[in-house]
């Protein structure tokens, strides 16, 4: 007796499914070797992000009425430097990657003098909560 050999229509499209899957496969793999990660400009835009966060967030300055000053703590300024600090590491990245137009180069400047800053002022308030000045 010979084999019941499979229908013709079924090998087809069984191979049709493994061509499918083999372009997908590629496809994929070239995505994702085209795409590295973010560009210099998404660096920038995401650092820019979050220094507005932060100045809407911990770095806002909240004045009480019949106060000369506003009251800060260590804690919301190390806070603040915290989120400084993470917008300076993104504008660290896009320089790395080559941005170096004049508006980036002035916010990065700006936001290392604002790390520089914020340390100051939280070695200063840190010696107040204390009792050491």
């Amino acid at each position: 007796m010979s084999e019941p050999t499979r229908p013709p229509h079924r090998s087809a499209l069984s191979r049709g499914r493994s061509l499918v899957w083999f372009s997908c496969a590629v496809l994929g793999s070239t995505l994702l070797a085209c795409n590295p990660g973010p560009n210099k400009r998404d660096l920038y835009m995401e650092g820019l992000q979050i220094e507005g966060e932060a100045e809407r967030g911990p770095c806002k300055i909240h004045y009480v009425e019949g106060q000369d000053a506003a009251p800060l703590s260590g804690d919301q300024l190390a806070s603040c430097l915290h989120r400084t600090k993470e917008a300076l590491a993104k504008y660290d990245e896009a320089a790395k990657l080559g941005l170096d137009d004049l508006d980036f180069k002035r916010v990065h400047e700006r936001a290392r003098e604002s790390v520089a800053k914020l340390d100051g002022m939280i070695e200063q308030v840190r010696r107040m909560e204390r009792g050491e000045e």
